[in-house]
């Protein structure tokens, strides 16, 4: 550990400060029109801690679950539980969700300021945290109401914990860490794996500083093993139905599942996923991206710190935390790119390598070098003392560039692009279909709407106890939504429309894109469609996107 040795502590810790500023900015802002729309598990989500909240149960009427149902996907409770008090108190909105959310993103970036100052110095933790606070990643996922940023900030905050238990030989840090271990096994699924792996590593590479701290890791050990109790229960009771959706999706599950596997993991640290394909989920390609190419010169300059005494242990810490990162993610079968939900627990030891590329570079101006201090190089001819700063600005004007492209996309051209992930508009539909609709009315809601039944909900506040204490039609299997409740019916409305003496029905028209569907959506070069016209002349009709929906009233 190298902390204690900075000599520039107190500015580096106010650089720290305001690029947390910047970062939490970058996550706060515009929430609720940046991405436009509300993804289903963001709304699903918000639902849920809406439940827990005001019930003690979630919406499926499970008290105080240690994994919610939401679509049968049985997904971790910590962000659910987390959150309930921001929807309890302030309602349900889609920016309070992803307030939610941002404030686990900020959180997690002062996490890497105490990490890697612990493990590098306060200096190297500037950059580090503005390399994520700027990560196209990162700042989706902390925008976005999902469980995943949560995964990242449990992780990171642990590992810090532990950094700082061994450094200054503090037990109580290390309880901490501890515990937080263990709450990262309720964060998001991938930590099941992530996180015994993580552990191994850290107490095989740092067996030497764990020895004087023996007894509280003993009693660490205890905290960390109770809060694991209820995850083990889980998966002996309910582990089929609980693994159903890892089942679907693992690689294990097919023919030559080991040798999947081995590629995909492989495939994790290809140049083109690293730098150049981006997300095809969250995304257009090149736009947002794992890493800046400007952390292709300071990573690369971070592998060479094994070269040297001085950083070899840091990184070989760093290169296993990488390894093991990348697991979870190869487990999943192949996508044509790697996965932000899946694969974001590789943002972070991507950027603190970064950042220690950015100290052997910087350290190469030193002419000398003290006992205490040993140099990256045995040799610093005038040429190489100039070099290293030099490379250093080129690698950061390039990510400052390349982050600036990334923000601008995001804020400006991600919604036009993903506006069907992300369904905009559902609540402009569902608030005029019940506006045309007279109480007690059917209203009848296509399945082209992803779990329509969960904007219902969200959007008109339904009463949770209403909900789970009467009978759902639907919903039994992964990902299958209910299908009817209250006087909501989820299915083909042109069956609707025969069946039913009268009603509301909503009528898809979904169109096809001839062009590249990155691009803006123009409705005059689009105009093939892929359900009939609806059955009579419509109240209102919503185009959303490449989505034409019709009310008819009946």
């Amino acid at each position: 550990m190298h902390s204690s040795r900075s000599h520039r502590f107190t500015p580096a810790i106010v650089a720290i400060l305001i690029t947390i500023c910047l970062g939490a900015g970058l996550r706060t802002i515009a929430l609720d029109r940046v991405p436009l729309g509300f993804n289903q598990d963001e709304a699903c989500n918000g639902y849920d801690a809406y439940s827990l909240f005001t019930t003690a149960h979630d919406h499926r009427g499970n008290f105080l679950p240690i994994a919610i149902q939401a679509f049968n996907d049985y997904r971790m409770p910590l962000f659910d539980y987390s959150i309930g008090p921001l929807v309890g108190i302030f309602g349900l909105k889609p920016w309070i969700v992803r307030l939610g959310a941002a404030l686990w993103g900020i959180a997690d970036l002062i996490a890497i300021g105490l990490l890697c100052a612990e493990l590098l110095d306060p200096s190297a933790a500037v950059v580090a945290v503005f390399l994520v606070a700027v990560s196209p990643w990162h700042l989706m996922l902390s925008r976005f109401g999902h469980e995943a940023i949560t995964a990242s900030a449990t992780v990171d905050w642990a590992i810090a914990g532990f950094l700082v238990a061994i450094n200054r030989r503090d037990q109580r840090w290390l309880t901490a860490s501890a515990i937080l271990f263990g709450l990262s096994l309720y964060s998001y699924s991938i930590t099941k794996l992530f996180t015994p792996l993580i552990i191994v590593w850290i107490a095989i590479l740092y067996r030497r500083e764990i020895k004087p701290l023996a007894r509280s890791a003993i009693n660490s050990t205890k905290w960390f093993v109770l809060i694991v109790i209820p995850q083990l229960w889980l998966l002996i009771a309910r582990g089929g139905t609980i693994q159903a959706h890892y089942r679907q999706m693992s690689v294990l599950s097919g023919e030559n599942g080991i040798g999947r596997l081995a590629f995909n993991w492989l495939d994790h640290f290809s140049p083109s996923n690293l730098f150049g394909t981006g997300s095809s989920v969250f995304g257009a390609p090149h736009d947002l991206t794992l890493l800046f190419a400007g952390q292709a010169i300071l990573s690369a300059i971070g592998f060479s710190a094994l070269l040297s005494h001085q950083w070899r242990k840091e990184a070989i810490f760093l290169i296993g935390w990488l390894a093991a990162a990348a697991i979870p993610g190869a487990m999943i079968k192949p996508a044509p790119s790697l996965h932000p939900l899946h694969d974001i627990l590789l943002v972070v030891p991507w950027a603190i390598l970064s950042a220690l590329g950015m100290v052997v570079l910087l350290s190469l101006r030193k002419a000398t070098a003290s006992v205490e201090s040993e140099p990256v190089v045995p040799a610093r001819p005038r040429l190489m003392r100039q070099a290293g700063p030099l490379i250093a600005c080129v690698a950061i004007l390039m990510v400052l560039v390349q982050a600036s492209i990334s923000a601008a996309y995001y804020f400006t051209g991600f919604s036009e692009t993903r506006e069907s992930f992300f369904q905009y508009g559902v609540k402009d539909l569902i608030d005029e279909a019940q506006k045309l609709a007279p109480p007690e009315v059917p209203i009848v809601m296509p399945l082209t709407i992803n779990q329509p039944y969960i904007y219902v909900l969200f959007h008109n506040s339904y009463p949770p106890r209403a909900f789970y204490s009467k009978t759902a039609v639907g919903g039994e299997h992964l990902f299958g939504s209910v299908l009817a409740f209250d006087r909501y019916d989820f299915g083909d409305p042109w069956l609707g429309f025969k069946r039913l003496p009268h009603g509301v029905f909503v009528f898809p028209k979904t169109l096809v894109r001839p062009q590249d569907p990155m691009q803006p959506f123009s409705p005059a070069k689009e105009t093939v469609t892929t359900f009939a016209d609806p059955p009579a002349a419509p109240a209102a009709t919503f185009h959303f996107g490449r989505d034409v929906y019709s009310i008819v009233v009946k």
